[in-house]
């Protein structure tokens, strides 16, 4: 069955629920992200990409950790990074770091930064601690080789406001392509969440989320497609949730939430008769 949905809106709803390469200097002018006229998120919301920053070229995934830092480009120039060959890998975490952009070079072929699930079946490829003004585009990230074994999400972020994801592929066998919690205004944009396992998205103390022609597709999943909880003006605008399998009846799942809105999206269910939404 395929759905389309044009302006939902659930308002004070109670549900369930270094480096190798060197330095370059990035003079490009400052970004806005411009969303379409009439959504309900301003331009001005999610943040600027700053210019005159330095950049830095990744080829590997010590390059990559060493060249983390505020007020830089991570440019990734490699067509697949193991992030896991990383001395210490295991509980790195991004924190207070500020106007970093983590790209590839080509949105038609995103790098591919990923976690060996033969050794760390239980970290997130990335996670983010107190950031601010963080930027990933041409990425493609996500656990690798053995599809659903792993217990972690793709991309975590806790405490931490102004995310522009763009031009991703977050694929499983992830818990959760996105986590968060605590975190505001972030934009999906254009990206797709793939072969996830529990939860597409799972948000607590959220606010502020646009999810702009995403495709939410193929995931296997044993809850709901999308969790949401005590998190407001979430939207999903001109997006796709199609062909997932989940031992749910519904969409989305919601407790203490408000102002979260669907408008212009498509919801193919692959025949089955599911819900938008658990109501208790």
């Amino acid at each position: 069955m395929k759905r389309t949905i044009t302006t939902l809106i659930l308002a004070a709803l109670i549900l369930l629920a270094g480096c190798v390469g060197g330095k370059k200097r990035n003079n490009d002018v400052a970004q806005e992200h411009k969303i379409e006229e009439g959504s309900a998120f301003p331009n001005d919301l999610f943040g600027t990409e700053y210019p005159d920053r330095e950049v830095f070229e990744v080829h590997s995934a010590t390059d990559f950790f060493n060249a983390v830092g505020s007020n830089r480009v991570l440019r990734v120039v490699a067509e697949n990074i193991d992030l896991s060959d990383y001395p210490g890998f295991e509980g790195v975490r991004i924190s207070n770091i500020e106007n970093m952009t983590i790209e590839g070079m080509d949105s038609c072929f995103p790098a591919d930064m990923y976690v060996n699930t033969a050794m760390h079946s239980e970290i997130a490829v990335l996670e983010f601690e107190d950031c601010n003004n963080i930027v990933l585009r041409n990425l493609r990230l996500g656990h690798y080789p053995v599809s659903y074994s792993c217990y972690a999400p793709v991309v975590a972020f806790t405490g931490c406001e102004k995310i522009i994801i763009e031009a991703c592929i977050l694929y499983g066998c992830g818990t959760e392509g996105i986590t968060a919690n605590n975190t505001q205004r972030l934009l999906f944009n254009n990206s797709t969440i793939e072969s996830c396992e529990v939860n597409a998205i799972d948000l607590s103390a959220c606010s502020d989320f646009l999810f702009f022609k995403a495709t939410i597709a193929h995931n296997n999943l044993c809850c709901g497609i999308i969790l949401l909880q005590e998190s407001e003006r979430i939207g999903f605008e001109k997006s796709h949730v199609v062909e997932n399998v989940s031992l749910k009846d519904f969409v989305v799942s919601a407790r203490d939430c408000r102002q979260i809105t669907f408008d212009d999206c498509v919801v193919s269910d692959g025949g089955r008769n599911v819900r938008l939404l658990e109501e208790v």
